[in-house]
């Protein structure tokens, strides 16, 4: 039985799809909508490698390809190269029976309760569960390259394509285009890539049915933070943390300034148990 994301059909007749490549799936320039849908069919809308425009269907397109190359799957893949070595024993791209027992349900603004989703099929952008502690786990061990060479930690976590608008990754209705322009927004390879006085930051960021994600990793200042939540009003909880953060900052001497990032609507590479 083919899998949602292994149907392709629709891009027999588009004329720009052979120009992608794996660099454009992973810094969101391949010209793809976030998600098809049967009203919106797959179909690259602007010229691959030109502009960003951030696309779930780009990560899974490279799943697609990287899963008929290896002759493996997703699941098997993530075990084998990521969670098995570090030991992240609490992590899956699919729903494990041993999950059961310990997981979290997540929150709609007006304190509705979502139903778990358990029949995902594997999607590298969207279907991790994990907890925290196993995702820390991943964040230190990429802030250590312990499972990157140093040459793909310099292409990860370098600015591939600039993101021009702000209103597309800040979460402020009122904010204009040239706000925050000295960040240098941009996208890396998989992460979101700002400038600060103190280091520079890479994001990633993710929500969906009531979950809210987001990490940002600051290596010359040897910091991270990790935010995972269950309820749709996280957004309440960011003011205060900045000032937490900049007391704490403060205190270390490293004066380290937040800058308000928002989480793309159905993207993942977080994860929905806690």
């Amino acid at each position: 039985m083919t899998r949602w994301h292994d149907d392709y059909s629709d891009l027999k007749t588009d004329s720009l799809y052979h120009k992608i490549n794996a660099r454009m799936c992973l810094d969101h320039t391949t010209g793809f909508q976030n998600w098809r849908s049967r009203e919106d069919k797959l179909h690259v809308h602007s010229i691959p490698g030109e502009k960003y425009a951030y696309s779930g269907e780009g990560f899974v397109y490279l799943q697609a390809v990287l899963e008929k190359i290896t002759g493996k799957g997703l699941e098997q893949l993530a075990h084998e190269i990521i969670f098995n070595p570090l030991g992240m024993k609490n992590s899956a791209y699919e729903w494990k029976p041993s999950f059961e027992k310990d997981y979290a349900i997540s929150y709609a603004k007006d304190g509705g309760v979502y139903s778990k989703d358990k029949d995902n099929e594997p999607r590298a952008v969207s279907t991790l569960e994990t907890t925290f502690a196993d995702y820390n786990t991943f964040l230190t061990a990429i802030f250590k390259k312990e499972i990157i060479s140093e040459s793909s930690y310099y292409e990860i976590f370098s600015p591939q394509t600039k993101i021009c608008s702000l209103l597309q990754v800040i979460e402020d209705d009122k904010t204009k285009n040239d706000e925050y322009k000295n960040v240098k927004l941009a996208y890396g390879l998989g992460w979101g890539y700002l400038e600060t006085l103190y280091g520079n930051g890479f994001f990633k960021e993710g929500r969906g049915t009531g979950f809210y994600h987001y990490s940002i990793l600051f290596p010359q200042s040897g910091m991270e933070v990790l935010v995972m939540s269950n309820s749709e009003n996280t957004g309440v909880i960011f003011p205060e943390l900045k000032n937490i953060l900049l007391e704490i900052n403060i205190c270390l001497g490293t004066g380290l300034k937040k800058y308000p990032i928002k989480t793309m609507p159905n993207t993942g590479n977080c994860c929905t148990s806690l």
